[in-house]
């Protein structure tokens, strides 16, 4: 007769609304790390934890944590002796009445293997996992009523900085062009949080988590690099798998095409897709490994869409609707990997059988359609094996931002690689060309002042020619705003003509110079017809692109819709300034 889960739940009320707390408990791995409940390794594929007690120590296997509809989350953990599991489930709950209240439940549940195993897990749960768990709760409660500067206490073996070393932090904040509140809000982030934290900073999460403009934090960083308080890295993730493939120091060492060791697929990179930006504080070690999640960003936490358990000595049968994405098939027992991949040509049946140490493979399968899974278990054991959505989080700086915005390219040292071309998806590209003849100074004055316009908003010179410009801009909105910057100035205004496409393609250097091609060039030659000076023409996939609707919605600008007669599908737009 086996013997019962020992269950242990701790209760607890927060004074913040749920989407607030579930930044910070829907990621255990970091909180339970934070709070020495467990010391979660980042050095293997499968994230080993260390469970300690006085001199008691076992070391538990992970499995991918279990997502439910709305905050709760379930955790697992297999250990090698003492106990079969442990399971943790983390659940959220509004408080009635009140839209800044939430109930947290925090349950653990642990499998023992025997009555002594059951006895000194009794003593576990009341001495160890309950009291460090309320501790950690009423830290966080702490936070959140703006008792404390951080959600988790000091780490005790994270090398203290010296005296020296904060205020030096402090004063580079200090320095920075934030807001008061913000400064400080950030200086406290530097000095106290986890260790973890600190390795790979995401700052547009830091900006979302700690309510600081987005931009702004960005430039910041940036500054407290150029003051050496922060080490830069580039990163280059897998299309298929989310396993991140490099990171490296500089942006000139980054490759347009990869081969996972982790999946076992050859792969492009999309520049603006899998590759991301990330700051780390001088005096952290770098973390070892980089699998999803990222250690500070719970929305980089994988997306279960099914889990099965294999009877030993069993063939299965499982069918599920595939998506138009790449799924990762999972046995974490058996150190197995394969990814499903859509494919118009590709099957929608799949035959695999689980074995140790299999290669990983790249199967191709047709979407939007019923896939039928046919499993084989030859092995004396059940397997739990799991179908996991690689989310890329929204909150990643995508490499292709700096590359593109030329404001970053001195502070950076950005230099793309020589020889390689990237594919990107989304870049903006503006045309702008003289419109009358005039004299070689003028022509030169107005060179100068058009380059000068486009620098002020991060515009790279792509291609020039004797009377005419074409940038790159790394976000749309910042090459409409410097079309109007130019629309504003009249006498510029009269003499230049404007066009501004949206689309992908490919950048990279070739020969030394910048090199692009792709559908917007195309846009570009097209709209030249209607260029006219004082409006700007904009392709219809510019004006649909992000954040511009709103801007061109602005009273001071008057549209006007062009078709073209061989093509009426091909639709452009004239703007200009009313009168």
């Amino acid at each position: 007769m086996g013997t019962k889960p020992i269950v242990c739940t701790i209760h607890a009320e927060f004074d913040a609304n749920p989407d607030r707390v579930w930044d910070y408990l829907s990621n255990t791995q970091r909180w339970l790390a934070a709070s020495r409940l467990l010391h979660i390794s980042f050095e293997k594929q499968f994230p080993e934890a260390t469970i300690g007690f006085g001199k008691i120590h076992f070391v538990a296997k992970e499995a991918f944590p279990e997502w439910k509809s709305g905050h709760y989350v379930k955790r697992q953990w297999q250990l090698r002796r003492f106990l079969s599991s442990l399971l943790l489930s983390v659940e959220l709950l509004p408080v009635e009445g009140s839209r800044e209240k939430t109930e947290a439940n925090l349950t653990w549940e642990f499998i023992p293997k025997g009555v002594v195993s059951s006895f000194i897990t009794h003593l576990f749960k009341n001495m160890y996992f309950a009291k460090k768990s309320k501790k950690m709760l009423q830290r966080l409660q702490a936070f959140f009523r703006g008792e404390v500067p951080t959600a988790y206490y000091p780490i005790a073996d994270r090398p203290p900085f010296s005296e020296a070393e904060a205020n030096k932090i402090r004063e580079a904040v200090a320095d920075l062009s934030l807001a008061a509140e913000a400064k400080q809000k950030l200086a406290d982030f530097l000095l106290y949080a986890f260790p973890e934290d600190l390795a790979k900073i995401r700052p547009k999460y830091l900006a979302h988590w700690l309510k600081i403009e987005e931009n702004a934090l960005l430039n910041a960083f940036l500054d407290l690099m150029k003051n050496g308080i922060f080490f830069i890295s580039w990163h280059t993730v897998c299309p298929y798998c989310g396993a991140e493939y490099s990171e490296v120091n500089l942006p000139s060492q980054l490759h347009a095409s990869i081969y996972c060791n982790q999946c076992g697929n050859d792969g492009e990179i999309v520049l603006d897709m899998h590759t991301e930006v990330t700051f780390r504080l001088k005096g952290i070690e770098p973390l070892k490994h980089y699998y999803f999640p990222h250690p500070f960003d719970p929305e980089s936490l994988p997306s279960r869409i099914a889990q099965w358990r294999l009877p030993m000595k069993s063939d299965s049968t499982y069918a599920f609707k595939m998506p138009d994405m790449p799924l990762i098939f999972t046995a974490p027992a058996k150190k197995m990997q394969f990814v499903l991949q859509p494919d118009e040509k590709g099957s929608t049946e799949v035959s695999l059988k689980i074995e140790d140490g299999k290669k990983p493979d790249f199967i191709s399968v047709k979407p939007n359609t019923e896939l039928t899974l046919f499993l084989e278990n030859p092995l004396e054991m059940p397997v739990f094996v799991s179908l996991n959505q690689a989310r890329r989080s929204p909150y990643q700086v995508r490499a292709s931002r700096l590359l593109i915005d030329k404001h970053y390219h001195n502070i950076a040292d950005v230099k793309l690689p020589k020889g390689e071309m990237f594919r990107i998806r989304r870049v903006s590209l503006v045309r702008v060309a003289i419109s009358q003849t005039v004299s070689l100074e003028k022509m030169q004055a107005w060179k100068e002042e058009v380059r000068s316009l486009s620098e002020k908003v991060g515009g790279l010179l792509a291609f020039a020619t004797e009377k005419e410009y074409t940038f790159l801009f790394a976000l749309p909105v910042f090459a409409f705003s410097f079309a109007l910057s130019l629309l504003e100035k009249e006498d510029l205004a009269k003499q230049s003509k404007m066009i501004i496409a949206y689309g992908g393609g490919r950048f990279g250097n070739l020969a030394g110079r910048l090199e692009f091609i792709g559908s917007p060039l195309k846009e570009l030659e097209e709209g030249e017809m209607f260029a006219e000076p004082k409006s700007v023409i904009l392709s219809l996939g510019f004006a649909k692109a992000p954040g511009i609707k709103a801007v061109i919605g602005d009273t001071r600008l008057k549209i006007s819709r062009i078709r073209k007669q061989t093509d009426p599908e091909k639709q452009y737009f004239r703007l200009s300034l009313t009168s």
